[in-house]
């Protein structure tokens, strides 16, 4: 299930979650691990393997972005531009 970007939603703000879902994942958190299986190539492993794979920054962008229903982090920050230009 995502939940909604607020309405004033900060990119930066956005940008400081994922670092920190990765380095919670980067020291074995199990509820970080957790939830990397929403990624195609996560989904597959336990949070074990997931734990000893190599995670880098853009998955955890990734992440975030599909917990707020996105299908990528590229689409998130479009998201965001849009709004800033007060585009619907």
């Amino acid at each position: 299930m995502s939940t909604p970007l607020p309405e004033r939603a900060s990119l930066e703000q956005l940008k400081k979650q994922a670092k920190s879902l990765l380095h919670a994942a980067q020291g074995r958190d199990a509820s970080a691990l957790q939830r990397f299986a929403a990624l195609p190539a996560f989904a597959a492993l336990s949070p074990d393997a997931v734990g000893a794979a190599e995670i880098a920054l853009h998955d955890a962008q990734s992440v975030i972005a599909r917990e707020h229903g996105f299908a990528s982090w590229n689409a998130l920050r479009e998201d965001d531009r849009r709004r800033d230009q007060g585009a619907p």
